[in-house]
């Protein structure tokens, strides 16, 4: 019995994908366009990216990892109020994304193909619940689940504006985010309050 192809770490394939993405548009983009921007053939692909949600997990794991991996031991715990602490976290998720704007871009105006949105839908959440951690916010019980519910329509609406920010210090994202989170405020202590 042939042993299994071992798997590449996605993030071998995910610079090469996101050009692609970023030229060709999610719809038109083939596995075998990666294949060729990456120099080398479908089986290394293949153990990136088996199929292509795997291209949108490895995007989002990407940012996740380059939050958590800055993220100092006590960084969570200090002066600033819990707002604070998720606005810089946040941030600088979204500063983690920037590379991958233009591939992003490209995907949410796929609205052919319903799996960017599918996946998102299932896998932010988890996402956001790192995000949280990483600020010192365990989303723990109801009230924890609640938070994480409004922190995940918050970061959607927020992902829209920045999606069309175009400066480079990311001021329009920055008012929303800061705006967003004030407004939540109220609803995360009264969520805080059930757990």
């Amino acid at each position: 019995m042939r042993p299994p192809m071992p798997r590449q770490r996605p993030t071998a394939c995910s610079t090469p994908a996101l050009r692609v993405i970023a030229r060709d548009g999610w719809a038109k983009t083939s596995f075998a366009a990666i294949a060729a921007e990456t120099g080398s053939d479908l089986a290394r692909v293949y153990a990136c990216f088996p199929d292509r949600a795997h291209i949108i997990g490895a995007m989002m794991g990407r940012a996740d990892r380059a939050v958590l991996a800055a993220q100092r031991a006590g960084n969570a715990a200090g002066e600033e109020s819990p707002r604070d602490r998720l606005f810089d976290v946040l941030m600088r998720r979204f500063d983690a994304l920037e590379p991958m704007k233009p591939a992003l871009r490209a995907i949410a105006e796929s609205w052919s193909d319903p799996l960017p949105g599918l996946i998102a839908l299932v896998a932010l959440p988890q996402s956001l619940r790192w995000m949280m951690e990483a600020a010192g916010l365990s989303p723990t019980g109801a009230g924890g689940t609640l938070q994480l519910g409004g922190l995940t329509l918050l970061y959607t609406a927020v992902f829209r504006v920045w999606l069309r920010d175009e400066g480079a210090d990311l001021d329009k994202t920055m008012r929303a985010l800061d705006q967003a989170l004030r407004r939540a405020e109220p609803f995360a202590a009264w969520a805080e309050r059930w757990r």
